[in-house]
């Protein structure tokens, strides 16, 4: 499991996505929530502490 810092986890995302040949213009839904939760699966920020609830997955919808 890789980690990132709290401040970096766009870049840290974005990296994710390149490491598997996706490009974020270009995710359809189904293909950007998956990354979303493999990401949040393999990847954690550091210093967070888990069982305190120090580390989350949120995400917000905003249509086109």
């Amino acid at each position: 499991m890789s980690a990132f810092k709290q401040g970096d986890a766009l870049e840290a995302f974005r990296l994710f996505l390149g490491g598997r040949d996706l490009n974020e213009a270009t995710l359809g839904v189904r293909d950007g929530f998956e990354a979303m939760l493999d990401f949040y699966r393999d990847t954690r920020a550091s210093g967070c502490a888990l069982d305190e609830d120090g580390d989350m997955l949120l995400f917000q919808w905003e249509p086109i």
